[in-house]
């Protein structure tokens, strides 16, 4: 299965994304993806406050996958490599996330994900290197009808102090080919 996407983020941030998945059995499959996302470009502002001229920045990610299900469990991985583009400056750096997905019962599933595991790095062409903080998330999904799906979502960035925040949202399917969402 192929899907592609293209659309306008905010104030002229465009998001490209092409995923070709492939299932490898009945209980596993494997997925491979590039995504970009260009804001629009930026003044470049001297020290004394003069417009000099402008830049541009994109963010690319290659991004192989694998899943694997166990009955009522589902198990995943990614392994990503970042390209950064800022200025006259590049960086890249390596990836890892992890999934997992439990189906409790028909209405009621968790989900934990584990972003950027190790703490990808990110090496740019000055000698800097960024580091990405591993990203904890933990989800769960309630459908109290069969047209009808609450979520809700807490995160945390692991570093030195907590920064946990919180999102809810819901599904209602009215009619069969309309989907409205709200969080």
């Amino acid at each position: 299965e192929f899907v592609s996407m293209q659309g306008d983020l905010f104030i002229g941030t465009k998001y490209y994304s092409f995923t070709y998945g492939q299932p490898l059995s009945e209980k596993d499959g494997f997925a491979v993806s590039w995504m970009r996302i260009t804001p629009q470009d930026q003044d470049l502002v001297s020290s004394t406050g003069s417009i000099e001229g402008s830049f541009s920045a994109k963010d690319d990610a290659m991004i192989l996958s694998y899943g694997r299900s166990f009955s009522n469990i589902s198990l995943g991985i990614n392994c990503k490599y970042i390209i950064r583009s800022l200025y006259n400056a590049t960086g890249s750096g390596f990836g890892f996330d992890l999934g997992a997905y439990y189906q409790a019962s028909s209405s009621l599933s968790y989900a934990l994900v584990a972003k950027d595991i190790t703490g990808t790095q990110i090496s740019w062409s000055s000698g800097t290197v960024d580091k990405v903080l591993p990203d904890l998330k933990l989800g769960v999904g309630y459908k109290p009808l069969d047209n009808l799906t609450l979520a809700g979502e807490v995160s945390e960035k692991i570093k030195e102090g907590h920064s946990i925040k919180t999102n809810f949202g819901a599904e209602w399917w009215p009619l069969g080919m309309l989907a409205l969402r709200a969080g």
